[in-house]
């Protein structure tokens, strides 16, 4: 245990030594670089941190004093008042880069030296405190060149040959060396703002990110313009300094700096940080002073400060802002990010949105995923939207039918609690009476936007009905008129299935329709949103539904709903729901045909085209064969029917991409009924000695053939 207290008590020696010598600025050791940089300049410091004050005297003009507290500069001589940041900057930089140029031993100063050096009567003088003590340099006159002056440090000490830099820096003036600027505040950190004029008279408070205005009346202030108030503030630079101790304010318009209030006459402005605390600055304007350079000023002076000096008079007059001006044209404040609920009513009916995450859900009057897209368009119109007129900010509410809302629309933003709109009784000229929950004034806005209060919820639901991850489905089944179909994946390319005919038969699946099947289940999208909980299924052919969908998914995930399709709508697509579900909506009339079509692969007539050595036909009585020898076909029979080698080609291209409408069985049963025990027509195709046969029957009500292939 005493080992460890000797060892923490060497450590924090240790750091503290660390600290003194390589962190503390006026302690640490400097490197050998930064020592022999020192060593070449006038004053022997490595930094503008080293300087604490300095002094600048010069013969006929008053002596500047300016001394840092804490990190600002601060002017103590000829007057106590803010430095001007910049010429400041411009004296540090001199007093800590200029070099000697030469150096003038003390032993070999004679009076004759002094007085040719100019050191006897000195153009001024320099006094610079600094961490390793006070330094005092008298400055003389110009060495020959004119690039160089001689400079004395104190009275008895060597002379330096250093740049004129040195002495230029007696040139700066009391006004160049005071600060300017009237409002030094970072406009961002401003809370609070009083506007006091003979026709402007206004008190704003920044609340969160946004500017009420609290006086005469509460009323959202309108951003822009506040903003355009602290541009012009902060903008306000002293013209001319007139007295730093007038004998009299009165005799330039201007109340007495000191007293304990804000004297309530006159012309002022307030800026303060925060609400209440903090920095704050009261500047107030006086009488129309003398045109200086032809430009207007103005007397003004900031409270608690002696000093009375000028202004310019348009920069002045644009802070009076008249409080029509400074009320906000837009009904709401917004922060789209920071959104977590809305909620919309409009006369007994009323609908709540709720985020998750980033994506919007109807949680009242059902709770379901939201159209994201059309939650988006609501906010987006009523962030937007503007008054049309400030009717009164001391309403009574029922005059405007507001004590009984006929609509609303709130939001609730993070932890805070709701706020929004409240809308009464329609206007005399088309418009309604709308107030804040959050301000008492009354206003009127269009009615076109209280009518977008009435959208029902169902057009808020979203048009993504049902997501299935069909990679993981293990069948889809279809019901239909003409039997139930069973397809299954068989195989998996880059994710995505192929499926195969499992039911009634197996067989290879329809490429084209499965294809279009899966795409529409995946994702089973509404065109249109007709009702919700319908009294009649019936209206919608949905009580017995055409056609019926259900997924199968893996072992252990959860089962999708069935989704049934009814009744052809009059644009084409068709009605649908899901089995159990509440909300009949329409289907695009791509995906409900490709329900109803054939689901196994439609080719029907299987050969090679290009090993084909025979072909027959049989229609009418008639038999015509035709054979191919060396590529080139010639006619068999009949006798004197002759063939073109191209036009066969064409006709086997064709029988090839012939197609099934629909299979009507999958096992040859009675073929008598189909006209297929005597068909109307027969091909037959001989290649590779396999023969491919294709008869067609009679004509199905729909106008299409009955036929079967030896090849399916």
């Amino acid at each position: 245990m005493k080992r460890t207290l000797i060892l923490l008590v060497i450590t924090l020696l240790v750091a503290g030594w660390v600290y003194w010598m390589e962190v503390r600025e006026d302690t640490r050791l400097r490197d050998t670089e930064e020592r022999e940089q020192a060593s070449k300049t006038l004053l022997g410091v490595t930094s503008g941190r080293d300087i604490s004050s300095f002094t600048l005297e010069r013969d006929g003009a008053e002596t500047i004093t300016v001394r840092r507290v804490g990190e600002e500069w601060q002017l103590t001589s000829p007057v106590a008042t803010r430095a001007e940041e910049s010429t400041v900057k411009e004296v540090l930089w001199d007093l800590e880069f200029i070099e000697k140029e030469r150096t003038i031993e003390e032993s070999t100063v004679t009076d004759e030296l002094l007085k040719e050096y100019g050191i006897e009567e000195p153009l001024g003088r320099v006094e610079v405190e600094t961490i390793t003590g006070v330094k005092r340099f008298v400055v003389g006159g110009e060495a020959p060149g004119g690039e160089n002056v001689y400079v004395r440090q104190d009275d008895g000490g060597p002379v330096y040959l250093v740049k004129k830099d040195f002495a230029e820096m007696l040139d700066k003036t009391v006004y160049q060396m005071r600060n300017k600027t009237v409002i030094a505040l970072v406009p961002t950190q401003v809370g609070a703002i009083r506007i006091f004029g003979p026709t402007s008279r206004a008190a704003l408070m920044k609340k969160d990110d946004g500017w009420n205005l609290v006086e005469p009346f509460e009323d959202y202030a309108d951003p822009e313009t506040v903003n355009r108030f602290l541009e012009n503030a902060m903008r306000l630079k002293v013209v001319s300094f007139v007295s730093d101790t007038p004998e009299s304010y009165e005799e330039y318009g201007l109340p007495d700096p000191y007293a304990p209030h804000v004297i309530e006459k006159g012309r002022y402005i307030s800026v303060g940080e925060g609400a209440s605390a903090g920095k704050q600055r009261i500047v107030h304007f006086g009488d129309r002073a003398p045109d200086e350079n032809g430009a207007k000023v103005v007397y003004a002076l900031v409270k608690d400060e002696s000093a009375v000096f000028t202004l310019p008079s348009e920069l002045a007059e644009s802070l009076f802002v008249r409080v029509p001006d400074l009320q906000a044209r837009k009904m709401i404040r917004i922060d789209p990010y920071a959104l977590k609920r809305v909620t919309v009513s409009h006369q007994l009916e009323q609908v709540e949105f709720a985020k998750r995450d980033f994506d919007w859900y109807i949680v009242k009057p059902y709770e379901a995923p939201a159209d994201s897209g059309a939650v988006r368009d609501l906010l987006s119109v009523f962030s937007s939207a503007v008054m049309t007129e400030f009717i009164t900010p001391e309403p009574v509410l029922e005059r405007y039918g507001l004590d009984v809302p006929k609509g609303s629309f709130s939001f609730v933003e993070g932890e805070s609690q709701a706020r929004g709109l409240i809308f009464g009784d329609e206007a005399e000229d088309g418009g309604v009476y709308v107030t804040r929950t959050d301000t008492p004034g009354v206003f009127r806005a269009s009615l076109a936007l209280y009518e977008k209060l009435s959208k029902p919820p169902l057009d808020y639901h979203t048009r993504e009905m049902q997501k299935i991850s069909m990679d993981q489905a293990s069948a889809i089944t279809i019901t239909r008129a003409d039997g139930e179909f069973r397809l299954e994946p068989e195989g998996r390319l880059s994710g995505i299935s192929d499926w195969k005919l499992a039911a009634p038969a197996e067989a290879p699946s329809n490429p084209l329709v499965v294809s279009k099947i899966v795409l529409g289940l995946a994702t089973t999208t509404a065109l249109e949103l007709v009702e919700r909980l319908p009294v009649d299924l019936g209206v919608y052919g949905l009580a017995e539904p055409d056609i019926k969908v259900a997924v199968a998914m893996g072992e252990g995930l959860e089962q999708p709903k069935a989704l049934l399709v009814g009744a052809v709508t009059s644009e084409s697509s068709r009605y649908a729901m899901f089995e159990g579900g509440e909300i009949v909506f329409t289907i695009g009339s791509d995906f409900a045909s490709a329900l109803g079509r054939e689901l196994r692969e439609a080719a029907v007539f299987d050969f090679r085209r290009g090993a084909a050595t025979r072909v027959e036909f049989l229609a009418g009585g008639e038999k015509y064969v035709a054979l191919k020898t060396d590529n080139e076909w010639s006619a068999e029979s009949p006798e004197g029917f002759s063939v073109a080698s191209a036009a066969i080609e064409d006709e086997l291209l064709h029988l090839l991409r012939l197609e099934a409408e629909r299979f009507v069985t999958y096992a040859t049963g009675d073929l008598a009924r189909y006209g297929l025990l005597k068909p109307r027509a027969v091909v037959r195709v001989e290649a590779q000695g396999r023969i491919a046969a294709l008869s067609v029957g009679d004509m199905h009500e729909r106008g299409y053939y009955y036929a079967t292939s030896n090849t399916v």
